[in-house]
C-alpha cells in the first residue's frame, strides 16, 4: 500500500511507510504505528472476547 501513512512520533507529521525518516524533521519512521489499523483491530478484538466471556461466566455464576 504506496499511499497508507504513519505520523512522526516527534513532530506529527504524516510520512509514507516506504520513507526512511521524515520530511519534517528527519528522525526514523516508525515501522509499526500506534494509531494503525491493526493495532486498533487487535485491541477491539481482545477486549470483545475478553467481554464475551465475561458475560458467558456471568450467565451461569448469577443465581436465576
Amino acid at each position: 500500500m504506496p499511499d497508507e501513512k504513519v505520523k512522526c512520533l516527534y513532530c506529527q507529521t504524516e510520512n509514507n511507510v516506504s520513507e526512511q525518516s521524515c520530511t519534517n524533521c528527519g528522525m526514523p519512521v516508525p515501522t509499526k504505528s500506534p494509531e494503525s489499523a491493526n493495532t486498533r483491530r487487535g485491541f477491539f478484538k481482545k477486549w470483545y472476547w475478553l467481554v464475551f466471556i465475561f458475560c458467558i461466566v456471568m450467565m451461569f455464576y448469577l443465581p436465576r
